[in-house]
């Protein structure tokens, strides 16, 4: 939908006491880099323009004016999730620049053609370094002296640079655990350890940059900054500011029917996203195995690794998992509300926005620490160790003989996301912050 019109949400004004007078703080001017594909910046910046500190947003293809036209008759899948970019801003404060995203697509196939399609290469780093000249070059136009630029790590590097010699304040909007120890996490080691910068691939490098050059660094859950921290960021230039779930999400909860959970019987389990290594994939099935004999259905929606399907395909023969594949977002709502218990055992996320999904659908969790979750044991599900498989195996079998249980922590679940991690709470957090840089 077209928001040319939108109505401004006025931010809480910041006051402070200067001889007996309340003296009004004046708005920040905000310059938001979203890097490309559909990243959580542009609600970011959806929300800053609501409440009129939006200054400019630059990010990737965007369905602006004659574009959004074209494509507005389109079927194919591509056109619809570029469609789906859009969020309530006026064309005029949006500048994309679509020849990054152009180029990150044929580097992502030069990746698989190589037989690693992860591990990005040093032609991905020509696809950023793009990406930062273009950014600089539009900063120049829109910057203001004592204005905040706001972007995603690893696509600043050239104009974090530009913004200091505009005199703004730089914030690095990191969103996953430190790359620094992010392989070590995900590998299974039992004590992760910290690896050189100069060992990392292009990208996760450029992330790690981005996050030294920053004058403040904002994260999406307390474990992403212990991350930080553990890899030697100074506490004190970290914030946390947790996404939760965005009102077109919270739209379709309302067109739904009520939650139907099962009372007895076949316990209903959900997992959604890419089904692997990092998710704890190998660690739930290892936990399932040992509950063949029980009466439990797991259903996948997202893409599998054909590697743990390989090493897990008796399980999926007996046909106890059901693979529904990648979802569009209202199925996935119907998944969450009729699932018993939402599964997400990662080994490192940034902040599972999943699980607040899953939650705000009255649905309760079992996952980790390192998912980045608020969710609390035994409040909003169960909450186990990374790689403890013995322990998913005692929390299923726990919901399988307490089916109130589950009911009273999704009940839990749903009030504690729609009260406190909806979009405009993320908006109110994200301005009290700009008002404490701008002091």
């Amino acid at each position: 939908m077209s928001c040319e019109d939108t109505k401004m949400k006025p931010a809480s004004p910041s006051t402070e006491a200067n001889s007996g007078v309340a003296e009004v703080q004046p708005l920040p001017s905000v310059v938001v880099s979203a890097g490309t594909k559909n990243f959580h910046l542009l609600m970011t910046a959806e929300e800053i323009h609501g409440r009129g500190a939006l200054n400019a947003l630059l990010c990737g293809p965007y369905p602006t004016g004659f574009i959004k036209r074209v494509l507005s008759g389109w079927v194919p899948d591509g056109a619809r999730r570029l469609l789906d970019r859009e969020v309530c801003l006026p064309d005029a404060l949006v500048h994309p620049i679509w020849g990054s995203e152009v180029m990150q697509a044929i580097a992502f196939r030069v990746r698989r053609l190589r037989g690693n399609p992860t591990e990005s290469t040093l032609f991905d780093q020509t696809t950023l370094n793009y990406y930062h000249r273009s950014a600089s070059r539009i900063l120049r136009q829109v910057g203001q002296p004592r204005g905040i630029y706001h972007y995603r790590a690893a696509f600043g590097g050239a104009s974090v640079q530009t913004a200091k010699e505009l005199g703004m304040v730089t914030i690095c909007d990191h969103s996953l655990a430190d790359p620094r120890l992010l392989p070590s996490l995900v590998q299974d080691d039992e004590t992760p350890n910290v690896i050189s910068i100069s060992d990392l691939d292009p990208v996760s490098r450029a992330m790690c940059i981005d996050i030294e050059q920053a004058d403040l660094i904002l994260v999406n859950s307390e474990f992403v900054r212990e991350t930080l921290v553990t890899c030697g960021v100074s506490p004190d230039r970290i914030h946390v500011n947790y996404l939760g779930v965005d009102e077109a999400f919270v739209r379709l909860l309302a067109s739904l029917p009520g939650r139907s959970p099962s009372t007895t019987g076949m316990l209903n389990l959900l997992f959604a996203g890419f089904f692997g290594q990092r998710k704890g994939a190998d660690v739930l099935l290892d936990a399932l195995a040992e509950l063949a004999d029980e009466p439990w259905k797991l259903t996948i929606a997202g893409k599998i690794d054909p590697r743990v399907e390989e090493q897990y395909g008796r399980l999926f023969e007996r046909g106890r998992v059901v693979k529904e594949g990648t979802v569009s977002r209202s199925r996935l709502t119907e998944l969450m509300s009729q699932a018993d218990l939402f599964v997400l055992p990662s080994r490192a996320e940034g902040s599972a926005r999943v699980l607040f999904e899953a939650m705000a659908c009255g649905c309760p969790v079992l996952t980790t620490h390192e998912s980045g979750t608020i969710a609390r044991s035994n409040v909003h599900g169960f909450l186990v160790r990374r790689n403890a498989a013995d322990e998913i195996v005692d929390a299923l079998r726990h919901a399988m003989q307490d089916r109130q249980l589950l009911l009273e922590m999704g009940n839990s679940s749903r009030s504690e996301v729609l009260e406190n991690y909806r979009q405009s709470h993320y908006g109110d957090r994200l301005m009290a912050l700009y008002g404490e840089v701008c002091r």
